[in-house]
């Protein structure tokens, strides 16, 4: 056989909790080097920053687990495909998660791990084509609500996560995965909103996008 059974108990806690550490780690070191590049900021940890709690970490680690049971493994084979599938996206939800931001650095690398999966040559224009059409399609949406709203649907950060979905899953399987995380968070909201939480709570908006698109590939 060219492969070998692995017991999904064992494989998906381990990389949940990989995840989260490297999503841990890599916010960090994006922190430490912006502080490099910036010399004259002041040191210390700046008051508007979300702080990781120990709540945090666990509701991490359980969300990563979440999507690592929703988009099965069953051999060794398939866990680098995964990880350079699922694995960028699943840090910068993670980070959005911890620090309600998505780093651009993050943005970067996981846009070029694309590259080294299997299928990128035979999809290479859906993938081309799901970036494209799915960031501006998003973003023209976003555009109209702030003309009537007054305010932001989501921040360029989840409009760069809505691209990368489209890159990786392509126009049709994007679009359904992209459609399906915002309607989550729509529920989400609604239920701080109905809860008495001001309109203007932030929202890990990245976390809903990466679950929509786990959700909708197994539908």
């Amino acid at each position: 056989m060219n492969s070998f059974f692995i017991p999904e108990f064992f494989v998906r806690p381990v990389l949940a909790i990989l995840t989260v550490g490297m999503a841990l780690g890599c916010y960090s070191l994006i922190r430490w080097s912006r502080r490099k590049r910036l010399i004259n900021q002041p040191s210390g940890t700046d008051s508007t920053e979300q702080s990781v709690t120990i709540q945090k970490i666990l509701l991490s680690i359980s969300y990563s687990y979440i999507i690592y049971s929703l988009i099965g493994i069953h051999n060794i084979l398939e866990i680098r495909e995964i990880l350079l599938r699922w694995g960028g996206l699943l840090v910068i939800a993670n980070v959005d998660l911890f620090k309600s931001v998505v780093p651009f650095e993050l943005v970067f690398i996981t846009f070029f791990s694309r590259f080294f999966l299997s299928d990128f040559k035979m999809n290479y224009l859906d993938s081309v084509l799901g970036l494209l059409l799915i960031f501006v399609t998003i973003f023209l949406i976003n555009k109209l609500i702030q003309r009537f709203k007054k305010r932001s649907a989501v921040g360029f950060g989840d409009l760069m996560v809505c691209g990368l979905i489209g890159w990786f899953f392509g126009v049709v399987s994007g679009f359904r995965g992209v459609a399906l995380g915002l309607v989550l968070a729509g529920i989400y909201a609604l239920f701080f909103r109905i809860k008495g939480k001001p309109g203007t709570t932030t929202y890990p908006m990245a976390l809903f996008l990466v679950l929509g698109t786990a959700i909708s590939a197994n539908l």
